[in-house]
């Protein structure tokens, strides 16, 4: 799972795909990927990332059936929308709804934020939080145990709210959390990012959330935020980006590439 990392680059305008490293990486002994600076980089698991009905329960049943990664605790459940599978732990889903509620907003209202990771770690730790944390705060202990940095599997963390509360979580695999600095290796997962073409996103979102999102600009407008947030908040650890057209132009070679 070494094979292609991406510490913050920026596409290539030659008609790359943005996966170049800003350091030299070669594999380790352990099957880790050192860089230049000597961090080793193998992360216990991965994190998707994707605005809703972007293709992302496609790319999780590809890296959970296909290739093998768990996704540990309760599944969400099917229904109509998704009849295949969503490939999310329920818990992590309550857990960040409760995150996103502390601050005032919902998967679909964001005007409250930008949502606050520092703000969020500092309300679980402490234990200020209102009641509907209270209700789901089991919830996100229970998700902390099953995407444990120092796991003996590899693991996929994968709701499309991780776009906006990626920050809050990546504080548990930071040294310090766990009284261990994990002998110099970066425990925090990897992060697959995809996404899909903001009008066809807008479209399906108006049609399958009747009611939830009103409109086409409602939409568009949820699309740039989540797109932009799990960018930046993905963009200083190890990160491959892929697209929804790309895994429908041939699934097998992209998720070779991918991975």
């Amino acid at each position: 799972r070494g094979g292609v990392v991406d510490v913050g680059s920026t596409p290539d305008k030659s008609g790359g795909d943005g996966n170049t490293p800003n350091e030299e990486v070669k594999s380790s002994a352990d099957g880790g990927v050192l860089t230049s600076s000597g961090m080793i980089l193998r992360p216990p698991g991965i994190v998707v990332l994707g605005m809703h009905r972007s293709g992302t329960s496609m790319l999780g049943g590809l890296l959970s059936v296909g290739a093998g990664f768990e996704v540990p605790g309760k599944h969400l459940l099917l229904n109509d929308q998704n009849k295949k599978g969503f490939y999310e732990t329920f818990e992590c889903c309550r857990a960040n709804d409760a995150l996103l509620s502390k601050q005032d907003m919902k998967w679909n209202d964001l005007k409250r934020g930008p949502f606050r990771p520092q703000t969020a770690a500092e309300q679980v730790l402490r234990k200020r939080t209102h009641r509907k944390w209270k209700r789901h705060g089991g919830n996100g202990k229970k998700c902390m145990n099953n995407f444990r940095p120092d796991a003996e599997v590899s693991w996929m963390m994968k709701d499309p709210r991780l776009c906006l509360t990626l920050r809050a979580w990546l504080r548990f695999y930071t040294p310090g959390w766990h009284g261990t600095d994990f002998g110099g290796e970066d425990r925090r997962p990897a992060a697959v990012f995809t996404f899909r073409h903001p009008l066809e996103v807008a479209r399906s979102l108006h049609v399958r959330t009747v009611g939830t999102i009103p409109t086409l600009v409602a939409g568009l407008k949820l699309w740039v935020e989540y797109n932009v947030r799990a960018i930046v908040n993905s963009q200083d650890i190890c990160r491959v980006v892929t697209s929804n057209e790309r895994i429908l132009g041939d699934p097998l070679m992209e998720i070779e590439r991918v991975l």
